[in-house]
């Protein structure tokens, strides 16, 4: 059980949290293009595991979990070499989950998302009561926590195709196209090799609005 691993923020001087969220940021990745840890990359003082959390901090996420099985306090797999579903997996059955419905995904490479767009997706899950995630790319995703999850997510697993599309599909997950009033044009920017680095640490520099 690591219920330790969940952080609680002070939301005193924010909105109130979003209801019965679980954010999970997934940073278990082998990194293997970009040749070291992702998650330790930092940037302006912050790692990309720091922007992570602190995004959905800002879309007003309360509790926090970090996936990954070499950083201390992470919620580790149970069962090894199953990609994003074996994490999903993991969080719901080291007894995590408490009273939470919904689990706000997002992965560790993805520096410049915004909690705008964090909060839309779930305002969008839950008008609808399904899980939901972006034309653009399977993460960030919003995840709806019921028996269905539980039964499909089993599946995938030891299925052959154990890919997010896989079970986003089994789901009959709603498929959302970034409003154009919303859309910045980089957000799903994601870091796999240092070429990418380089370029995301030079949208910092030409832009100091995104550095936190």
């Amino acid at each position: 059980m690591v219920k330790h691993a969940i952080t609680s923020v002070n939301q005193s001087h924010m909105t109130p949290p979003l209801a019965n969220v679980l954010g999970l940021v997934m940073a278990g990745g082998q990194s293997s293009r970009m040749g070291q840890d992702k998650a330790a990359l930092s940037k302006d003082g912050l790692t990309l595991l720091e922007r992570a959390k602190l995004v959905l901090k800002r879309a007003n996420v309360s509790e926090i979990i970090v996936s990954a099985n070499d950083i201390d306090g992470a919620c580790k797999d149970i069962v090894p070499n199953k990609g994003p579903l074996g994490a999903i997996w993991s969080v719901l059955n080291h007894q995590i989950i408490t009273n939470q419905s919904v689990m706000l995904i997002v992965p560790v490479d993805m520096p410049l998302l915004s909690p705008e767009s964090l909060e839309y997706l779930y305002n969008k899950s839950l008008a609808c009561q399904n899980t939901c995630y972006f034309e653009a790319s399977f993460l960030p995703l919003c995840l709806v926590i019921n028996d269905a999850l539980y039964s499909k997510l089993e599946q995938s697993i030891q299925s052959e195709d154990r890919s997010l599309r896989a079970l986003l599909h089994a789901l009959g997950a709603d498929k959302l196209v970034m409003p154009t009033w919303l859309a910045k044009g980089d957000e799903f920017f994601n870091l796999n090799t240092p070429e990418q680095w380089q370029r995301f640490s030079l949208e910092m520099q030409n832009n100091p609005e995104k550095r936190n």
